[in-house]
């Protein structure tokens, strides 16, 4: 086994296609950031007043109850007026146009899509190429035994796009600091550290779940294009379509549970008649739908996988 796992670690280091993947990402983070400081003035003092009063007073506004009736219950997840407030009334949304540190673990959200795209497209890769060189039949001589090459080359997918994600963030996550230090604020970031931890790690678990779904599809399709193909479809057309015909399907959609995993808010459940509020999906519950929505096609792959010939 260890032996199988380290060839599939050196195959998937040899490709070709994940040092493109770092060059790219390293040249995109590097020239963009370094547009986004070029274009960017570093806010005056008066403007940090301004923006100062303006935050104490809607705040107070909103602590004596003037941004939210009285007679209707918090939303999901707070305990508190206060703390309501202290999440919707925040400094730095009193600032435009410039680089905020409190903003990082929202521009990390932000760019999630790429990262998890890019993890899809390297989860269909490192199995895909195989089957387009007609290659597994040799691979399969070496290593007879389907389930075990299977599951290995999961785990290594998964090591692949963890990798990936982490190094695509912390890279974002340090050119960002560097630019807010050169003509940013760090107006209301604290705790910005521990939440930036806190968004990359929700970011490489959900890139490790996209690879797997981009690993299963692949290994059903026998394809890099037909795999991604086969989660295009799903992702923008039935669950779209589905989405539109029947709105209470949202529960269950990939989108909607990785968008809520990745943000750290639940999302509600609404009855389309009274539109009214049914229940909230936490993001754990999200998570755990999505592992369970992996599991699935992971074994279908491989009973896919088990029980077809490869010639």
């Amino acid at each position: 086994m260890i032996r199988l796992l380290a060839s599939e670690l050196l195959r998937a280091r040899s490709r070709r296609l994940l040092w493109v993947a770092v060059v790219a990402i390293a040249l995109g983070i590097v020239v963009g950031m370094s547009i986004a400081v070029a274009n960017t003035d570093r806010p005056t003092q008066e403007q940090l007043d301004r923006a100062q009063r303006l935050y104490e007073r809607d705040l107070r506004q909103c602590l004596d109850g003037q941004w939210f009736p009285p007679d209707e219950p918090l939303p999901e997840g707070y305990t508190s007026l206060e703390e309501f407030c202290n999440d919707q009334v925040t400094p730095q949304s009193y600032l435009s146009g410039v680089m905020e540190l409190s903003q990082l673990p929202e521009l990390l959200r932000g760019t999630s899509t790429v990262v998890l795209l890019l993890a899809a497209l390297l989860g269909a890769s490192l199995v895909g190429a195989e089957w387009s060189a007609g290659s597994m039949a040799t691979v399969l001589a070496w290593e007879p035994r389907r389930i075990r090459l299977f599951a290995v080359r999961a785990a290594v997918v998964v090591v692949v796009a963890v990798a990936m994600a982490v190094f695509a963030s912390v890279l974002l996550g340090l050119t960002y600091r560097l630019g807010v230090s050169l003509k940013g604020v760090t107006t209301g970031a604290d705790d910005w550290l521990g939440q930036t931890g806190g968004v990359i790690g929700r970011i490489a678990v959900l890139a490790a779940i996209w690879s797997l779904f981009a690993y299963a599809t692949t290994m059903i399709a026998r394809s890099t294009a037909g795999g991604l193909g086969i989660l295009f479809v799903e992702l923008v057309v039935i669950e779209g379509f589905l989405r539109g015909l029947r709105p209470s399907i949202e529960r269950w959609v990939l989108v909607q549970n990785a968008t809520s995993w990745v943000s750290d808010q639940p999302f509600a459940i609404i009855n389309q008649q009274t539109r009214q509020v049914i229940s909230y999906v936490s993001p754990t519950a999200a998570l755990v739908t999505l592992l369970v929505y992996a599991g699935i096609g992971l074994v279908l792959a491989a009973a896919w996988f088990r029980t077809r010939d490869v010639t």
